[in-house]
């Protein structure tokens, strides 16, 4: 059985404006505090979205150099992360499935294991998880430091994160090759770490046009999730 693997951010839940507000206002803030420099929430949200699928400690380590190119001790993007975390959780109950990803999950829940990775937080993942709806659709869940396996409890494993990762984790655990994975994603970290693991890649313009992700090189693009399933047919 082929494993559909999902970037979850602007993929699965349609939460990517609402993350670039909340990474905005935290890079604003601690940006003005450490750096003593005022820049508007519209400027780090669009280099949050630039960066979309990268650990979020990294998005905010290249928008701290954007403004300024000097090395921004850890504890500084932790608390700009923490910020940014904190925001999410009082607007995580807005946050809801792309309604055509609810429609494929549900009308092919026989033919393909779902998985899902992201950099969210392996702590974070069974609150998201239950509040959004997806715990339901998604056999495992790969987060940052852990995993999320249906019916069982969170693994925490350190230094875990999306990549490869993530995908030598899933080839052990559901035992598939690489040429049973298809990676399903609107991010360009997601659609470089397939590629580079050797992986299927199908891009989503949930977040990106048509136009931009093909500079990202996948080997599909699809408008919506209404295309995925008769795609999938023409590649099994």
């Amino acid at each position: 059985m082929k494993i559909l693997i999902f970037g979850l951010d602007g993929n699965v839940l349609d939460n990517y404006s609402v993350k670039a507000k909340c990474a905005g206002e935290a890079l604003r803030k601690n940006v003005a505090i450490f750096l003593g420099i005022k820049k508007g929430i519209d400027y780090f949200s669009k280099v949050y979205i630039e960066t979309s699928g990268m650990n979020s400690i990294e998005q905010f380590k290249i928008a701290f150099k954007r403004i300024r190119n000097v090395s921004i001790p850890i504890a500084i993007l932790k608390k700009t992360e923490k910020d940014f975390r904190n925001c999410l959780k009082f607007t995580e109950k807005k946050i809801k499935m792309f309604g055509d990803v609810k429609k494929f999950l549900t009308n092919n829940r026989d033919k393909y294991i779902f998985v899902i990775t992201t950099t969210v937080p392996v702590e974070d993942v069974s609150r998201l998880a239950a509040r959004t709806g997806i715990k339901k659709h998604f056999d495992v869940i790969c987060a940052r430091h852990g995993v999320w396996l249906k019916g069982e409890k969170i693994i925490r494993v350190d230094k875990m994160d999306k990549g490869k990762k993530h995908f030598n984790f899933l080839r052990k655990k559901i035992k598939a090759a690489k040429k049973d994975m298809i990676a399903v994603s609107s991010t360009r970290q997601d659609i470089i770490n397939a590629k580079e693991n050797k992986i299927v890649s199908v891009a989503v313009e949930h977040i990106f046009s048509q136009k931009r992700l093909k500079e990202f090189k996948p080997d599909y693009i699809i408008k919506d999730f209404t295309k995925l399933a008769s795609l999938l047919e023409r590649i099994n």
